[in-house]
C-alpha cells in the first residue's frame, strides 16, 4: 500500500518563460509484513525550467532531487540531477528533439546497486497518431 501527497505549481512568467514545481511525499509499506518499501523514493522535489526562444522551438531544463528510504543502520540515499531538451514542434503535436539527461554527469542510483549512466544524450521524432 503506497500512501502520499503531490502538489505542482506551474505559473508563465512571460511569453517565452514559464516555470513549474512539483513535491512528492510517498509512504509504502508491505500490507503482509507492514515494513516499509525501501524500492520507492520518499521524497521528489522537481522544478522545470521552458523557454519558448521561438513559437515552436523550445528548451526546457528540469532538475529534482530524490531522497530514498533506507533500511536502518545503512547510509542515506539521496540524489539530484538536471535533464536539458531542445524540440521543435510541427504539424498537430510533432516534434524533433534532443535531449540530455544527467547534464552535469552526476553519479547516481535510482535503484541501489545499479548505478545510472554518467550521461544520456538522445534524439528522435515523436508524432500522435
Amino acid at each position: 500500500r503506497i500512501r502520499g501527497y503531490e502538489a505542482e505549481a506551474s505559473y508563465r512568467l512571460a511569453d517565452v518563460i514559464s516555470f513549474s514545481a512539483n513535491y512528492v511525499y510517498t509512504n509504502p509499506v508491505d500490507e503482509l509484513t507492514g515494513e516499509k518499501i525501501y524500492t520507492i523514493p520518499q521524497k521528489e522535489a522537481k522544478g522545470i525550467l521552458t523557454l519558448y526562444p521561438e513559437k515552436n522551438i523550445y528548451l526546457t531544463l528540469e532538475g529534482r532531487s530524490v531522497e530514498n528510504y533506507v533500511k536502518p543502520g545503512e547510509p542515506k540515499w539521496r540524489y539530484s540531477v538536471v535533464d536539458a531538451k531542445i524540440a521543435e514542434k510541427f504539424g498537430k503535436g510533432g516534434e524533433v528533439y534532443v535531449a540530455v539527461n544527467n547534464v552535469f554527469e552526476r553519479k547516481y542510483e535510482v535503484v541501489r546497486g545499479y548505478p545510472m549512466p554518467s550521461q544520456e544524450i538522445r534524439g528522435g521524432v515523436s508524432f500522435p497518431f
